[in-house]
């Protein structure tokens, strides 16, 4: 009984984490930069704040290695994006 609550929650906690990972994978593709830089969220505190530096960066305008960027130069922003700039910019005071 028990090998079956083990195999069921292997798998629970394996379908929860991949989707992040391919998230976070994509994004560092986005920046140029392989998914193996994924391996810094080990090091402690240094690795999780280069980590939020590199997702922060803007994306390469261009297509790279890992393919076409998420933005292509000169197409507009979608009508939701533009809306939380537009909020953003009003709470900030701008």
């Amino acid at each position: 009984m028990g090998g079956g609550l083990l195999s069921a929650l292997s798998t629970v906690v394996l379908l929860l984490l991949l989707p992040p990972l391919a998230v976070a994978v994509g994004r560092l593709h986005d920046t140029s930069r392989s998914g193996w830089w994924l391996l810094l969220a080990l090091v402690p505190v240094v690795g999780w704040t280069v980590l939020l530096f590199l997702y922060c960066l803007a994306s390469t305008p261009s297509a790279n290695q890992h393919g076409e960027g998420p933005v292509q130069p000169g197409q507009a922003l979608s009508t939701s994006t533009s809306r939380a700039l537009t909020l953003t910019s009003r709470l900030s005071g701008g």
